[in-house]
């Protein structure tokens, strides 16, 4: 991790999740749940463990319901 702490890695990328603002955050899990909707690993497993999105993570509620 380059000398960084785990800590110090989730804050900068939170910090730069926020930076993304609300319409650019969006846009970015849009785009990763369609290509994510076309690998075939996603397109036929029978189960997906997916996470909550808190803080500008990433969204991935759309490809649960794409399925």
């Amino acid at each position: 991790m380059a000398g960084r702490s785990k800590a110090e890695w989730r804050q900068e990328l939170e910090a730069r999740r926020t930076a993304m603002g609300g319409p650019a955050q969006t846009a970015a899990s849009a785009a990763l749940v369609t290509h994510l909707l076309g690998r075939p690993a996603v397109a036929e497993a029978g189960c997906l463990m997916l996470f909550w999105p808190l803080r500008g993570e990433v969204d991935l509620r759309p490809l649960a319901r794409a399925r």
